[in-house]
């Protein structure tokens, strides 16, 4: 859900277009696979925050926005490396890691509400 808005031109997706060179009409927004693998590696993200939440003995919403924030900030890092030999604008990568940040924070505060 998240990325669908943050991808749309709601908010960041007309902005992410210019920057990746791309109109409207060459937009294809993926077939049934990439949903079903971005779904899976979404679920797969959540589980290993999860299993640091319960391996650090911490269940408070507080703790899952901390540790899904450093991971956030970790992935974020990671990509960033990514965009200094690809060559990317840095609002791409604004863009990119944004999203990252926000969807770790956002798993964070509801698995630690669940534990």
């Amino acid at each position: 859900m998240l990325g669908f808005l943050w991808y749309s031109p709601i908010l960041l997706g007309n902005a992410w277009m210019k920057y990746r060179g791309l109109s409207k009409n060459e937009m294809s927004g993926g077939g049934a696979i990439t949903y079903m693998l971005t779904a899976l590696t979404a679920l797969g993200g959540s589980f290993i925050l999860a299993l640091l939440l319960t391996l650090a003995d911490e269940s408070t919403m507080i703790a899952g926005l901390v540790v899904g924030l450093l991971i956030g900030i970790s992935v974020s890092l990671k990509i960033g490396m990514n965009y200094l030999f690809e060559g990317h604008k840095l609002g791409l990568y604004f863009i990119t890691i944004g999203y990252h940040l926000v969807s770790y924070a956002i798993a964070g505060l509801i698995i630690g509400c669940m534990q």
